[in-house]
């Protein structure tokens, strides 16, 4: 339901009352010019007409006309026109062809128009004036309630890390156990994080697939923004790969590899597709099983037609694709595929993309200069290298679909299994 907007009634215009009549000259074909005086009605009757009597002459008989009454509204120049002449042909019976009312209709036709004008402009532009609402109401608008969470409902239990613009905790949620995302608040960021809170809510709090963490509600309860979701125990695959460095089996790192590409299938078969622009091991989230869902939201963004503009390249770095760093290419969802592929990477034992790179200057020279790829392993399956080579074309045009590198890998492990690797 769109703001609702109070309009002021429409002015009363005036009438052209006696002015017109005066204004008449007769033809002087037959009848002698004539004059009139009008006589006012009186006070207290607002409902009597104007009363005018036309001086004898030998051709004339004095006539009682009718003026169009003061109160009368005239919505429409039209009106005026007609009744004008209506008061005319009354008054002189031998003189009402168009030729000689007509100028007189004009004249009073043209002044009423623009007053009209001039007095519904205002009642416009009251029309074109939306209510306006800040963004945490128009966010609030949004949210079912079910959605809605009291920070008074929320346990805080322990911190799982921090970032530039929150913190995240594991947490409780009506017995739930969940992952809490506080974002950082203070008078110089509050408009900026209440708009990437927004983003972030309305890019997937209707998605649902079992790849992508569930998004359960959000606290607008000033100035404790909060993002509640799904928690999954097994903490980031990041942590697992180069913390914990844990080495997975070849079936599991498959598998592993098979959920990620399940998850943005279904972001990229969405209308508008959905482009995550954030793919990183950071973002991949892991049960107590080691099953994978994709997390944070904060970037993603619809792909309208054919691609979207670089507003905001936003992303990691090291993941980001080639086009990212060069303005003269679009960006698609092909993207996605890029920084995929450099995840593929590390579940095989692969380290972070472009490791021996410290700094964004030196990152745009290797990539767009000496146009240097992540490096694949070599103990890596040929079947899964040529997959994740297939990712890393530095032409956008020449990545496959997301549908396809799934399909790919299903067949890999089919191939893997046959030859006793799994």
């Amino acid at each position: 339901s769109g703001p609702s907007v109070s309009v002021a009634a429409y002015p009363r215009h005036a009438s052209p009352g006696p002015k017109a009549v005066r204004s008449y000259q007769p033809a002087p074909v037959t009848a002698a010019p004539c004059s009139a005086r009008a006589s006012p009605t009186s006070a207290g009757s607002p409902d009597r007409p104007l009363v005018r009597r036309l001086a004898a002459s030998p051709s004339l008989e004095p006539v009682a006309i009718q003026a169009v009454p003061t109160e009368t509204v005239v919505r429409e120049p039209q009106v005026v026109r007609e009744a004008t002449s209506a008061v005319l042909v009354k008054a002189h019976p031998q003189a009402h062809s168009q030729a000689q009312i007509e100028p007189v209709a004009r004249e009073v036709h043209v002044a009423a128009a623009a007053q009209s004008r001039e007095e519904e402009a205002p009642v416009r532009r009251v029309q074109r004036q939306p209510q306006t609402s800040t963004p945490r109401e128009a966010l609030e608008h949004r949210l079912t309630e079910p959605e809605k969470v009291c920070y008074s409902d929320l346990e805080f239990v322990e911190s799982l890390g921090s970032g530039e613009f929150g913190q995240v905790f594991r947490g409780v949620y009506k017995s739930e156990e969940v992952a809490i995302k506080h974002l950082y608040w203070d008078d110089t960021v509050s408009e900026r994080v209440m708009r990437d809170l927004a983003k972030e809510i309305e890019a997937f709090r209707n998605l649902r697939h079992k790849r992508l963490v569930r998004f359960i509600g959000a606290c607008l309860e000033m100035p404790h923004l909060c993002l509640v979701t799904e928690y999954m125990p097994g903490g980031s695959l990041h942590y697992l790969l180069h913390v914990k460095k844990q080495q997975l089996p070849l079936l599991h790192a498959t598998n592993m590899c098979m959920q990620i590409a399940d998850g943005v299938m279904y972001l990229h078969s969405q209308n508008p597709i959905i482009v995550h622009r954030d793919l990183k091991s950071l973002n991949v989230v892991l049960d107590l099983s080691l099953n994978c869902k994709i997390c944070d939201f904060g970037l993603t963004e619809p792909m309208e037609r054919t691609h979207f503009t670089k507003r905001s390249n936003g992303g990691s770095p090291r993941y980001m694709a080639p086009e990212l760093f060069d303005s003269k290419t679009k960006i698609t969802e092909k993207i996605d595929l890029w920084a995929m592929a450099c995840v593929f990477i590390e579940i095989y034992g692969g380290s972070v993309p472009y490791k021996s790179v410290s700094t964004l200057a030196e990152l745009t020279r290797e990539m767009l200069v000496h146009r240097r790829k992540p490096s694949i392993p070599r103990t890596i399956p040929e079947e899964v290298r040529q997959i994740i080579a297939s990712c890393l074309h530095f032409d956008y045009r020449m990545r496959p679909k997301c549908k396809h590198v799934f399909e790919q890998l299903y067949t890999a492990k089919k191939q893997l299994r046959e030859a006793g690797l799994l």
